[in-house]
């Protein structure tokens, strides 16, 4: 079951509720009182979505397998397992309701067969379990936001929950090199508190030319600008010439990267005694959100 039968019930409601309205107002029973009766009848779908299980297992190919579980019933929590470590996060009702009603929507989107088989890649298995309903349940390799839209916008709606969460360091990271598996878009957040700070993270590829090109020019000039880059893994020589366009910048760019992007940097100009390599784990300011842009 897909949870699409429980779309004919939103109908069901919906055509109950207007029947009954034009009986009240035959009978003779007031505006007020018809609203406050409509107003108790409640959508089995959305009402359902107070109550729910969703669970993810990821299988990326380079790094540590993770399970991202939501228990959403009389409290709200987020279990992140990856690697050897747990975390247990709560969760604002909006933001577990928004993410329920979301799946509820990915999951009546068509889509065909996939019969895709990969060595890298990412492997995703789940399901999402509503009260008093059969669970939907997923399975997907590497999705492309274009081919294979439903398995994409689940990948997405995960995130995006995530996104109102505040990991620590060391999951932060995790899930920024996680969420380069599925090819959102440019792997960079911009950080506009002093100082403008942008992160990338992840591998930069040819395919980011045009989106780091436009990242970079629409930067305010003559403020001081940090580039973090010590959560990249790889960098294609093809983007060296847009982070050149920043040696040019006053007052110079502060650079932080992990070894092997400091190379990087190195190679397209960078002076080495302007680059920072942290001796342990550079950690987002404490609070900080996680997010992907």
């Amino acid at each position: 079951m897909t949870l699409r039968d429980l779309d004919g019930r939103n109908l069901a409601v919906s055509l109950f509720r207007l029947v009954a309205a034009f009986h009240f107002i035959r009978i003779g029973i007031g505006p007020v009182m018809i609203a406050v009766f409509l107003a108790g009848i409640s959508t089995p779908a959305f009402a359902a979505c107070g109550d729910y299980d969703f669970d993810l297992r990821a299988l990326p190919s380079f790094l540590p397998p993770s399970r991202i579980q939501v228990n959403a019933h009389h409290s709200r929590s987020l279990t992140i397992n990856y690697g050897n470590r747990i975390e247990r996060m709560t969760l604002s009702d909006p933001a577990a309701e928004q993410f329920c009603i979301r799946m509820r929507q990915i999951i009546t989107i068509e889509q065909k067969g996939d019969d895709r088989i990969g060595l890298d890649g990412i492997s995703v298995r789940g399901q999402l379990k509503l009260k008093d309903a059969p669970p939907y349940e997923f399975d997907f390799w590497s999705p492309d936001r274009k081919e294979q839209p439903r398995d994409f916008a689940i990948a997405d709606a995960v995130f995006t929950l995530l996104e109102s969460t505040t990991p620590s360091c060391e999951l932060n990271i995790y899930l920024e090199l996680l969420a380069s598996y599925f090819h959102f878009g440019l792997p960079a957040r911009v950080i506009r508190e002093p100082p403008l700070t942008v992160r990338f993270y992840g591998g930069l590829s040819i395919n980011h030319v045009d989106d780091l090109a436009a990242l970079l020019s629409s930067l305010p000039v003559d403020v001081p600008l940090e580039i973090d880059m010590t959560n990249v893994g790889s960098m294609g020589t093809v983007l060296y010439p847009q982070l050149q366009t920043l040696l040019r910048r006053e007052p110079p760019v502060k650079w932080l990267a992990n070894p092997g992007a400091a190379h990087h940097l190195q190679e397209l100009g960078v002076n080495s005694d302007q680059i920072e390599v942290p001796k342990s784990l550079h950690c987002l300011p404490a609070a900080t959100r996680f997010s992907r842009q």
